[in-house]
């Protein structure tokens, strides 16, 4: 197994795994400070700056992710994420000095968080196209799947080391380790030889925005598209504050540490991690694709219920798990068929409407969870989430045409929408 990892890594060159390497440290980062900040946030403003957090960020994040990403082709891709690591580590370092001093204000925090998500909009971008730049052509295949796999680790134990800093030491240690990955990252990116600059149109939000009104036009054309996606933004307003802003408040209202909201995020990312490796490929050649899309939904479902039911904080990590392994076998299966339906120069206009609905979702649902908790308690509030959510599946069973969709293969369902919607493509 080594072997074959020495010959995949000298197959993909020097500069890839640098990258690789950035890419799993940058992980850490993001991962170990989103438990630490979370749990602060959750201990000193609770429920109403939870919400606030979350729908300012999700905000932020649809507005400039648009406007900064073409800086990722017009620049050095390694300059672009080493520099926007290092201007994120700055801000999670005041963060961190913040909480060391016990000074808590929701507005600094958001403040700092919002240079952030500035930063992650021209890293994410940059790393998610890199390795098209430095890895021959008869390679890049093999490079995505090493990519996915330093990523999976990164997003699998940022979580376990945030948990046990905060466990042992706090809010503001969790703060800390997030701050060494990301000087760590910042200096192994820079490491990196230069990359030849790619020439690009000025960075335009005007372009985003004409890109994204032509992947709304094309997805309401299509009658699959128009109420998959209809749907998928409702589900998101439950889905996405039930993993995200609500965690914390759930570990908490159970009595448990901060160190258990690492444990319980870990056991996301496994699940995550395991989907794809392990189940999604098993359960589609037995069930087909369709059905094991709705045993996800359902899967989801049920762990979020039984996450507010339950206390015990290992059976908690579990249910996580069993929503992570639903959430990524769903994903698997939906979005490859859709992106490999869609003919490759309208890809990247259909991917800023899935930007967008899915902050747009993440705000609404922020905000929409905040407010209900004023009436319900967090656990309460995920025995309905699930329940809305499981009864989702109904309306994923009648949309028209998406069981014969996913029982396409991926030859028959490339360029899909082209031959069966030819006039939803004529745009002016």
């Amino acid at each position: 197994m080594l072997e074959s990892l020495r010959q995949s890594l000298r197959e993909t060159g020097h500069s890839f795994s640098l990258f690789m390497l950035s890419d799993l440290l940058t992980l850490i980062c993001l991962m170990a400070g989103k438990v630490g900040l979370s749990w602060w946030i959750a201990s000193h403003g609770g429920a109403k700056d939870l919400a606030l957090y979350g729908a300012c960020i999700s905000i932020v994040i649809l507005v400039l992710t648009p406007l900064l990403s073409p800086f990722a082709d017009r620049l050095d891709k390694r300059q672009v994420i080493a520099w926007a690591l290092l201007v994120k580590t700055l801000g999670v370092t005041l963060l961190a000095v913040a909480a060391q001093l016990h000074f808590y204000d929701i507005r600094l925090i958001i403040g700092l968080e919002l240079l952030g998500a500035a930063c992650l909009a021209m890293i994410i971008p940059a790393s998610m196209s890199v390795a098209a730049d430095v890895v021959p052509p008869g390679h890049l295949h093999q490079a995505f799947a090493m990519q996915k796999s330093a990523q999976a680790f990164g997003r699998t134990i940022g979580p376990a080391l945030g948990g046990m800093a905060l466990a042992v030491a706090g809010e503001a240690a969790a703060l800390w380790l997030a701050v060494l990955a990301g000087l760590v990252a910042a200096g192994v990116t820079f490491y990196i030889p230069p990359m030849l600059r790619k020439a690009a149109g000025r960075p335009s939000l005007k372009q985003w925005w004409h890109d994204f009104q032509q992947g709304i036009v094309v997805r309401w054309r299509i009658p699959l598209e128009r109420y998959w996606t209809s749907l998928s933004f409702l589900y998101i307003i439950f889905f996405a504050p039930a993993t995200g802003m609500l965690v914390p408040l759930l570990i908490k209202h159970h009595g448990l540490s901060g160190g258990w909201l690492g444990v319980v995020e870990m056991g996301l990312s496994i699940g995550m991690m395991l989907g794809p490796l392990v189940v999604a490929r098993r359960l589609n050649a037995r069930f087909g694709r369709f059905h094991v899309n709705l045993l996800s939904i359902a899967g989801e479902s049920v762990g979020i219920i039984l996450a507010g039911v339950l206390q015990q904080p290992v059976l908690l990590s579990i249910c996580f798990a069993l929503v992570g392994i639903s959430l990524s076998c769903f994903v698997l299966n939906g979005q490859t068929h859709r992106m490999l339906a869609v003919p490759e120069n309208f890809r990247g206009r259909l991917m800023a409407v899935n930007m967008a609905i899915y902050e747009s979702g993440s705000a609404i649902g922020a905000t929409l969870a905040g407010i209900a908790l004023l009436r319900l308690q967090v656990d309460q509030l995920y025995i309905a989430y699930g329940t809305i959510m499981g009864i989702m599946i109904t309306g994923y069973m009648v949309l028209p045409g998406f069981k014969h969709f996913l029982s396409l293969s991926h030859d028959e369902v490339k360029d899909y929408y082209q031959r069966t919607y030819p006039s939803a493509f004529e745009l002016k």
